[in-house]
């Protein structure tokens, strides 16, 4: 429902064929609205890389504590003894005796 495009006359083509070099107030219009859009961008950018590097940090403390209870898991493995040593523990008890 916007009526077609038309320049205004001062955006008109010149004899020379080239439009007239904007306004001061026009030109700082745009370099205002470019910085503006870059300083969005650039926020949005050091967000996501935040957010990123946040993500990361919770895998890797994730990924320390499962290494941390496997290596906990084996420790303990390690210490119990086998059944078969068990029982050849209690059988030498067991035939020997323990003095006081």
């Amino acid at each position: 429902s916007r009526p077609p495009s038309v320049k205004p006359d001062d955006e008109q083509p010149g004899a020379s064929g080239f439009l007239p070099f904007p306004e001061y107030s026009a030109l700082n219009s745009r370099v205002r609205k470019l910085v503006s859009a870059f300083q969005r961008e650039n926020k949005k950018e050091i967000e996501r890389q935040q957010a990123k590097e946040k993500r990361e940090e919770r895998r890797e403390r994730i990924e320390q504590v499962m290494r941390e209870r496997e290596k906990q898991k084996v420790e303990q493995q390690q210490r119990k003894w086998s059944r078969r040593e068990e029982s050849n523990f209690l059988k030498t008890i067991l035939a020997f005796g323990v003095d006081k």
